[in-house]
């Protein structure tokens, strides 16, 4: 067996057990309360009604969306104009207030919106609105450009 063979086996191991120590028990975890408005900062992905969702909550306590249809059709052949929906974000208790300051290729009913945190855990989030279903949000990481 050549040094160069061994060496890449240890890598792609060292590299497998690293991903399942980092996954193993974190993302089980539930958030305390009080680490919300910390906690809940980054990029979350889900689908609303007939719309995929990626949300992006930043630490200035602004927000971006972005809506697209979902299924084949509207994911492969882009036949819906994507939407852009910008505002403010406020969690006070379980209780995420999001105010919409703007919105591209989007018709927003209410610009202020409730939900109720239901469950909140390091990579998934699940939401009941004041007026709507209950939504789960999935942490969407990006990779650090340099």
């Amino acid at each position: 067996m050549s040094y160069r063979y061994l060496s890449k086996k240890i890598l792609v191991f060292s590299f497998v057990f690293y991903l399942t120590a980092c996954t193993n028990n974190s993302s089980n975890l539930s958030v305390p309360e009080s680490d919300y408005s910390t906690r809940i900062i980054g990029n979350w992905e889900g689908t609303v009604g007939e719309l995929n969702e990626t949300m992006t909550l930043h630490r200035d306590s602004t927000f971006v969306c972005h809506t697209s249809g979902k299924g084949f059709i509207a994911n492969t052949l882009s036949q819906t104009l994507p939407g852009t929906i910008r505002g403010r974000w406020l969690i006070n208790g379980k209780k995420i207030t999001m105010e919409v300051t703007s919105e591209r290729n989007e018709q927003v009913a209410n610009k202020i919106n409730s939900s109720t945190i239901i469950a909140f855990k390091q990579d998934s989030l699940i939401l009941k609105p004041d007026l709507g279903d209950i939504t789960v949000f999935k942490r969407a990481f990006q990779l650090i450009k340099k």
